[in-house]
């Protein structure tokens, strides 16, 4: 035991994909809601697997982890974004 009892991850919105769906090349919002397991990208699936590690480490540790908190961030807006990213096509 290393007296750890919480942990936060900083995952990505990339794990929603390109925020296109049903068919359509417009991207949409993301949701909380939306599937995440189908990754489009080595970076995509790297964030999904960990969080999915964090989410195994909590439950095979028991109570010794009280809370584990995943942030999916998602790319910043302004001068200092990627221009191929959803928000600026």
């Amino acid at each position: 035991d290393c007296g750890v009892d919480a942990f936060v991850l900083g995952s990505s919105g990339s794990v929603y994909g390109d925020g296109a769906k049903d068919n359509k090349t417009t991207p949409t919002p993301s949701l909380e809601t939306d599937k995440t397991d189908d990754p489009e990208s080595p970076y995509a699936a790297s964030k999904r697997a960990a969080e999915l590690v964090c989410a195994a480490f909590r439950k095979s540790r028991g109570d010794a982890i009280r809370v584990v908190t995943v942030c999916r961030i998602f790319t910043v807006y302004g001068e200092r974004g990627r221009p191929d990213m959803a928000v600026f096509r």
